[in-house]
């Protein structure tokens, strides 16, 4: 559905001029220091290889600030899905799931 809709004339342009701002204010609305205070437990899944929305110079930079939020959350766990872009809950089903499950069992 979400594909669907940037597929629209004019949104898919929209919506990376709104993520380009976010990236280039650190991709963040908070600060380091806001994130080191999140003291549940935190679980990002995040797709390596983006395919719809950014494009192949953006993608790694967004992994990387993944990456840094993971060392900065101080009970954060990460994993990075191959062969997956911006939405693994969409293109990796399957194994998001279980992923998800198993952490939420685990915390």
């Amino acid at each position: 559905m979400r594909l669907r809709i940037i597929s629209r004339p004019g949104v898919l342009e929209t919506e990376r001029e709104h993520a380009f701002k976010q990236v280039e204010r650190g991709r963040s609305n908070l600060e380091s220091s806001d994130l080191a205070k999140i003291q549940a437990p935190v679980y990002l899944i995040h797709g390596r290889d983006e395919r719809f929305f950014y494009s192949k110079e953006v993608a790694p930079i967004l992994l990387d600030c993944a990456l840094k939020a993971c060392q900065v959350i101080p009970n954060c766990s990460c994993t990075v899905l191959s062969h997956c872009g911006h939405w693994p809950q969409i293109e990796k089903a399957d194994l998001f799931n279980v992923l998800g499950l198993e952490f939420l069992k685990n915390s």
